[in-house]
């Protein structure tokens, strides 16, 4: 399980997620947490958050810079998730160095049970 200081905004690949292929990340946070992008990461990496607690949203961005983007309206919208809740990204376009890419949506499952 990965705890995240209140107030993160950024995970950086290699420092708080590990750099592999395909990760799969129980996240809770200290306090409320609105996670904007995802540095270091290298094209095709799937990260598969699954929220332990309420505390964890994510702001949908550019195509650049490591930012989400969120498959939902409106642009530059948050997703608040909570407990139980799960969403898989895949990097396009990173080079694990200079070029952060970005991180596309490409599940999303809501828990229905608490």
């Amino acid at each position: 399980s990965t705890t995240l200081s209140s107030g993160t905004d950024t995970l950086v690949v290699g420092t708080d997620i590990a750099d592999i292929d395909m990760e799969i990340i129980l996240l809770r946070a200290s306090g409320a947490c609105t996670l904007e992008r995802i540095l270091g990461g290298r094209a095709g990496q799937i990260k598969i958050f699954v929220m332990e607690d309420n505390d964890i949203s994510f702001k949908d961005g550019d195509k650049t810079d490591g930012k989400f983007y969120l498959n939902q309206l409106p642009n530059l919208s948050t997703y608040n998730a909570l407990q139980g809740d799960s969403i898989a990204f895949v990097n396009i376009d990173g080079d694990g160095s200079l070029n952060n890419g970005y991180w596309k949506e490409f599940n999303r499952q809501e828990s229905v049970k608490s």
